[in-house]
């Protein structure tokens, strides 16, 4: 899945989580700008715990590059 892919999945899944929910989020706009919020935080935290992440990205199977790809992502929406 490509880093656009996995960001729109990401704030797709938290913004039925809210809808879904009895809040006060009824606003679908509210709940997507809530929604790519969480998103980010959970793609820092990603990139915070990676096993691979140096200051070189020298790791043969790091996949910090796609979650940071991720983030730009989800900072453009």
């Amino acid at each position: 899945m490509n880093a656009k892919d996995k960001a729109k999945e990401l704030v797709d899944k938290f913004k039925i989580v809210l809808m879904s929910e009895d809040t006060d989020c009824g606003n679908e706009i509210l709940c997507t700008l809530i929604a790519i919020e969480h998103s980010k935080i959970v793609v820092q935290n990603v990139i915070s715990a990676n096993p691979h992440s140096n200051p070189f990205n020298s790791e043969p199977h790091s996949t910090i590059d796609y979650w940071l790809d991720v983030l730009k992502q989800l900072n453009n929406l």
